[in-house]
């Protein structure tokens, strides 16, 4: 009895901690289905839906979801936005968190793909560097950002995906 009361706190830090954020392959899964698709794939890996926007026109419509979210604040450990437009083909995400640790993950296996650094600056605090493989362009953000909490910085990533025809028609815009 007492081994399984020390191993569970064990297993909740291991379990949390591993659910926060997805695999690059698990973003690049979701990249492939429609909203109700993503919400269905999230829930059980305990990401909570918690907005959408219909697409109009040539706008595009999105879901935003959230892991670990504090219901009274609306902060949480990671969101995560599925842009899409079913009449214009096309799918985006973005993936925001924290962790220095998942940043490394993300870049190392982005690079694991084949991707080549095409781009990158330096922009009010920001570091941006966009990632292209054969079919898929990552958008990296670095930042940090105040707590007025805490009166000090914390680490803010974002991962944003394109397919590389979206990304060209993107940064024209």
């Amino acid at each position: 009895m007492k081994k399984s009361i020390f191993l569970f706190p064990i297993f909740l830090i291991v379990f949390v901690s591993n659910a926060q954020n997805l695999s690059l392959s698990q973003l690049l899964e979701i990249k492939k289905k429609n909203l109700i698709e993503v919400e269905e794939y999230l829930s059980p890996k305990g990401w909570t839906f918690v907005e959408n926007d219909e697409p109009i026109g040539d706008f595009l419509g999105y879901g935003l979801f959230a892991f670990g979210m504090n219901q009274y604040s609306g902060n949480a450990q990671s969101f995560l936005y599925f842009f899409y437009n079913k009449s214009l083909n096309k799918i985006r995400v973005n993936i925001e968190f924290q962790s220095n640790k998942k940043y490394s993950e993300y870049l190392n296996a982005i690079k694991g793909y084949g991707c080549k650094l095409i781009s990158s600056s330096v922009k009010k605090g920001r570091i941006l560097k966009a990632y292209q493989g054969a079919t898929t362009t990552f958008i990296v953000e670095s930042s940090s950002v105040e707590s007025s909490i805490l009166g000090s910085a914390s680490p803010h990533f974002s991962i944003f995906i394109f397919s590389n025809s979206d990304y060209e028609e993107y940064i024209k815009f």
